[in-house]
Formats: C-alpha cells, sequence, structure tokens
C-alpha cells in the first residue's frame, strides 16, 4: 500500500518547467496579438494548473476565468461573458461579444484575457461567435490593447476544432499543449511533492507506473493508478467468470433440449413378432394325436418274415 498523506495546497506550489513555459509563452502571445487559443491534454496533465498560474502571473491583463461544469447554450454563454465584462451594472446583454470587449477595454485601458475551462462543453455556435468576435475586435480596436481567448479542454476535442480553424482564411488561432512528465520529470515532481518519502521508494514506485500515468495529478495522489489498476482487473476477472457460468449454462440447456427431441422423434423398430397365445388343452392334444400316429405307422412298417423251421425227419 503506497501512503498518500500529501498537502494539496503544498503540492500546487510545485510548478514544473513545461508549465512554467507555458505561462511565458501564452502571456507574451497576449500582448502582441488578438488570438483565439486551445491548451490541450489528457487529463492530470495540469491544464488548469496553468491557467491559474496564468491568473496570478499576468500583470497588466484583465483576465476573467469562466470553468464550465455543464453543457451551455450559445446565448446564455454570450450572456456570462458579457457580465463579466461589464463596465456598469447597466450593460446590455443583447450585444455583441465584440462589443462588451471593446468597451471594456476603453473602459479598462487594459488587455483582456478570457479563460473557459472544460470549453469541449462549448456548443458549436458560440465556439464560432468566439472566433467571429476576436476578427471583429481586431477591426474595431484601433489600440495596442489585445483580446484572447484561452480554450482549455481534452486533445481529442482541441486539436480537430483548432485544425479546421486554422486552415480558414486570415483565422487568429493558436494551440498549447501538455503532455505525460518524462520519467526523470516525474521522479523530480515527486521529491518535490513527497519530501517524505526516501529516493529508493520514489524510484520504485515511478517504475511501477505506466508512463501515461506520469502525471502531476496521479502523482500527486500517489495510490491512484495502482489501485485503478487493480480494480479494473478485479472487475475483469469477475465479469469472464460470470460470462463463463453463464456460457457453460446455456450450452448445457440446448444439449439437453437437443437429446430430448432425437429421443422424442426417434421410432424403434419391430424385428420380433410376438407370438399367439396357446391353450395349453391344445398342447396335450396335439402331443397325443402324435404319438398315436408314430405308434400306428410302426406297426403298419412291420414286414413278415418267413420263418424256417428245421424238420426233424
Amino acid at each position: 500500500m503506497v501512503d498518500s498523506t500529501v498537502n494539496r495546497h503544498s503540492s500546487m506550489d510545485v510548478i514544473l518547467e513545461s508549465q512554467a513555459q507555458l505561462v511565458s509563452r501564452i502571456g507574451l502571445a497576449t500582448k502582441n496579438s488578438n488570438k483565439l487559443s486551445f491548451l490541450h491534454g489528457e487529463i492530470g496533465v495540469g491544464k488548469s494548473h496553468v491557467a491559474n498560474l496564468l491568473q496570478q502571473n499576468l500583470l497588466n491583463v484583465h483576465t476573467v476565468k469562466l470553468q464550465l461544469k455543464n453543457a451551455i447554450e450559445p446565448e446564455q454563454l454570450k450572456q456570462q461573458i458579457i457580465c463579466e465584462l461589464a463596465t456598469d451594472e447597466l450593460s446590455d446583454l443583447n450585444q455583441s461579444i465584440s462589443t462588451a470587449v471593446h468597451n471594456s477595454i476603453r473602459h479598462k485601458n487594459i488587455s483582456t484575457l478570457l479563460i473557459i475551462d472544460n470549453a469541449e462543453l462549448i456548443p458549436q455556435q458560440a465556439l464560432n461567435a468566439l472566433w467571429q468576435s476576436i476578427h471583429e475586435l481586431t477591426r474595431m480596436n484601433q489600440t495596442h490593447f489585445t483580446f484572447n481567448v484561452l480554450l482549455i479542454g481534452a486533445s481529442r476535442w482541441a486539436f480537430p476544432v483548432y485544425s479546421g480553424l486554422k486552415n480558414k482564411t486570415d483565422s487568429l488561432v493558436a494551440e498549447y499543449s501538455l503532455t505525460a512528465l518524462t520519467k526523470q520529470q516525474a521522479i523530480d515532481f515527486m521529491m518535490n511533492v513527497h519530501a517524505d518519502w526516501s529516493d529508493l521508494k520514489i524510484q520504485q514506485f515511478i517504475n511501477k507506473v505506466a508512463p501515461e500515468y506520469l502525471t502531476p495529478k496521479q502523482l500527486i495522489y500517489a495510490q491512484l493508478p495502482l489501485a485503478n489498476s487493480y480494480k479494473k482487473k478485479i472487475l475483469l476477472g469477475i465479469s469472464l467468470i460470470v460470462l463463463l457460468l453463464i456460457s457453460v449454462a446455456i450450452v448445457g440447456s440446448i444439449s439437453s433440449e437437443k437429446s430430448e427431441s432425437i429421443i422424442d422423434s426417434t421410432e424403434v423398430p419391430n424385428f420380433i413378432t410376438p407370438l399367439a397365445p396357446v391353450n395349453p388343452s391344445e398342447i396335450n392334444e396335439i402331443k397325443v394325436e402324435s404319438t398315436q400316429t408314430t405308434i400306428v405307422d410302426d406297426i403298419t412298417n412291420i414286414t413278415p418274415t418267413a420263418v424256417t423251421s428245421d424238420v426233424i425227419p
């Protein structure tokens, strides 16, 4: 059993080099141009952590972060963004996103970064509206302040959307990705997060974790990859046993039904003709008649023999 006594707050203070590089790259991009950007990667690689670092570290940027929990309608998302960018309580909810951003930039004299976590919950219509708002603001805003949207989601969702928009004319899009850690990066991360572990214990643990599980989130809790793998093996074994028992029962039932059907449908040929019952008195009469006939035949068949007698003179 692997220990999992770890302080979440202290572990979140550990910044990986890949994460720090992304924060720097995205920060520089927000200063230069307006873009719809995608930050993607598998679960646990630290995408949300990078978003939090951007909020904390970007200076002279008005950062708005939305973390979606459920699917959202396009109009609902638009109104939520307008409310977050509102400069007063009487903002028109029917105005376009680009108009709301433009008013916010003029009012605050600062660039704006909109971060949307779990962006795969955004419908296609809303994505198109965000992309169009960036192009509209590029034409409207003549200042050096910028408007950027950072969409955070899984790679299987983000990359196809990014590729489709990239192929459009004058498409202002960018993409950033986070991957699983290398073995050495995972060891360095574990030494910071689990400072009470020995070097040997950390090395042994890393050797047992599959490469795809070498992510910050999994390493913080330490036991999750192995526990999940063990549970999956148990459930798989139970499922196979139940399936085998069901298969045996079905095959046995089918075989039994076939055997009964064969017995019922087969006629046994009658090779022996049963004898008719005989009256005992008839049997006695037959015996007597046979005996008498034999005696008469024997008498009738006697041939007389000439008797020669010697005459005595």
